[in-house]
């Protein structure tokens, strides 16, 4: 048997796919991405048989396009029009008690400037988003239309949401770059960089160069941001954790350490 990494090497087994199944980019992690809605319906109805037909929310789901796909999306509007049929399915032709679908999309990256939040609290995309989105169509020489909503459209999203749901695992600090200097990913056309403490404590940094670091502090000050920005909305943690080494075993101390602290600035908060 071939020796794979991660749990299907104790296993005994290996991952593999279907040669005619279509792909979006793989990870720079070595996960492999294929676009498989069939595989979407199956799940489900997997958890209905396995554990009863428990009411089942869809916390994540969407697509890993790549970079020369351009602006249009038409892979992803695809994956979710065949995802979202296949869960529609699901639920009304198999009986399976699905609650809630959320899409993770591009936009979600951006984040970070109001880019999905602003526009159902408040009615119109964050200032922050509009500059960000002109520096970055003069990066790469295209022109891009300006994002607002019309009058109708701004008074039919303001006030539409049900709850802030929060996905956070570590803190960066930000400082200014000179014009001449590059940086990577979203922060390249902004002009800043990440940087971190040096007297931060650290988990394990991903092979797609995100740097992780524990600053529980950091936890608390995003959820006071929220408060701020938003009105105090009711707010769901759905994602929060930590990025251990290889090496660290199975006693886990450093993840106790990471919850229980992380834990405790949010009760603060």
């Amino acid at each position: 048997m071939p020796d794979d990494a991660g749990i299907t090497d104790p296993l005994g087994i290996e991952l593999t796919s279907d040669p005619g199944w279509p792909s979006g980019a793989n990870s720079t992690t070595g996960w492999k991405f294929y676009v498989v809605p069939w595989g979407f319906r199956k799940m489900l109805n997997w958890i209905k048989k396995r554990y009863g037909n428990p009411p089942i929310y869809v916390l994540e789901n969407g697509y890993q396009g790549r970079p020369e796909d351009g602006l249009q999306g038409y892979g992803r509007v695809d994956y979710h029009r065949s995802y979202i049929n296949e869960m529609l399915k699901a639920e009304r032709i198999d009986g399976v008690n699905v609650q809630m679908y959320t899409a993770w999309s591009l936009v979600d990256s951006f984040e970070w400037c109001g880019i999905i939040a602003s526009p159902i609290f408040f009615g119109q995309y964050p200032d922050e988003y509009a500059e960000f989105l002109g520096r970055l169509s003069q990066k790469h020489g295209v022109v891009s239309s300006p994002l607002q909503f019309r009058l109708a459209e701004s008074a039919e999203l303001r006030g539409t949401w049900d709850f802030c749901g929060i996905a956070h695992y570590t803190t960066n600090l930000i400082e200014p770059t000179p014009n001449h200097e590059a940086s990577d990913g979203l922060s390249d056309p902004i002009g800043i960089k990440l940087s971190s403490d040096p007297k931060w404590s650290s988990g394990a940094n991903s092979s797609s160069s995100w740097q992780f670091y524990v600053v529980p502090w950091g936890f608390r000050k995003m959820l006071n941001w929220i408060k701020r920005r938003y009105g105090n909305p009711e707010t769901y943690v759905l994602e929060n954790g930590f990025q251990g080494h290889p090496d660290d075993g199975l006693q886990d101390y450093d993840r106790l350490e990471y919850y229980r602290s992380y834990i405790n600035e949010m009760l603060k908060a």
